[in-house]
């Protein structure tokens, strides 16, 4: 089974704000994979960054957040599921 959350849930689970404890409830009950696509990465990166427009963070903080979001996608926590689901369906996939 694969969930897929809006970007409003990767961004209550990476930043803190009043959903927080709620979506880490909810994720550590999940027995599926999260999955992200490339846009709700680009809508996280710019809610992080809204965020700090808001002043609702700071500058350095919405950095590390960035990186955690870049090192999470490096390190295949979303996107290892996509690619095994994608050559299951029989398409091409970049190594």
């Amino acid at each position: 089974m694969v969930a897929y959350a809006d970007t409003s849930f990767f961004f209550s689970l990476y930043a803190q704000d009043a959903n927080t404890a709620h979506a880490g409830r909810v994720a550590a009950t999940l027995d599926a994979a999260l999955v992200i696509t490339p846009l709700q990465r680009h809508e996280l990166r710019n809610a992080f960054r809204l965020a700090v427009f808001r002043r609702e963070i700071t500058l350095a903080e919405c950095q590390n957040l960035l990186d955690s979001v870049e090192a999470d996608t490096k390190a295949g926590v979303f996107d290892a599921r996509q690619k095994s689901l994608a050559i299951k369906a029989g398409l091409k996939v970049k190594p």
